[in-house]
């Protein structure tokens, strides 16, 4: 296994977290990138099988989706925006990553499933994140629309034929 952890510094340093790293010999177990552009992130996501995410507070939840989108695992602190996505995912393992067995236990439970599961489980994970791409979410957008708009006005033009918007 190999632990590659990204992001940028925060509460701890990227010097404070390479020195706990090597206090525990895991130097060649565990890599810090810090302030990666794009395609750096997304050549290691390329080679990820997990996303592990630790945040006490997510507004959204949007690295667990995009984690998903990638066909990561997500295994997720039990913070607001990722309990909702756990309800609405059930490949999304919460764990209280501020129990350090709990975590262990789940990261490999999550590793296990990827053995397990393969590519068939990087395209089922896939699949679930599709619902927030951009043909997923304009389907829902339809979706109210149909539910809203009645029957008869099918077909009503909203674009002006000619002339400016004003």
């Amino acid at each position: 296994w190999h632990l590659d952890v990204i992001g940028v510094p925060g509460d701890i340093s990227e010097e404070a977290l390479s020195v706990a790293i090597a206090e525990r010999g895991l130097e060649g177990r565990v890599s810090v990138h810090c302030n990666l552009d794009n395609p750096g992130i997304a050549g290691l996501i390329g080679g990820a099988s997990i996303l592990a995410s630790a945040s006490e507070y997510e507004g959204f939840g949007l690295v667990a989706i995009e984690g998903l989108s990638a066909g990561l695992v997500p295994v997720l602190h039990a913070n607001e925006a990722y309990r909702l996505l756990a309800e609405r995912h059930d490949c999304v393992t919460i764990t209280d990553f501020t129990d350090p067995e709990k975590a262990a236990k789940a990261l490999a439970d999550a590793f296990g499933a990827v053995e397990a599961g393969g590519a068939l489980l990087r395209k089922t994970l896939m699949a679930q994140a599709q619902i927030y791409s951009w043909n997923g979410v304009t389907d829902q957008y339809c979706g109210i629309y149909d539910r809203v708009i009645p029957d008869e006005t099918v077909g009503l033009s909203l674009v002006p034929s000619e002339g400016p918007i004003h």
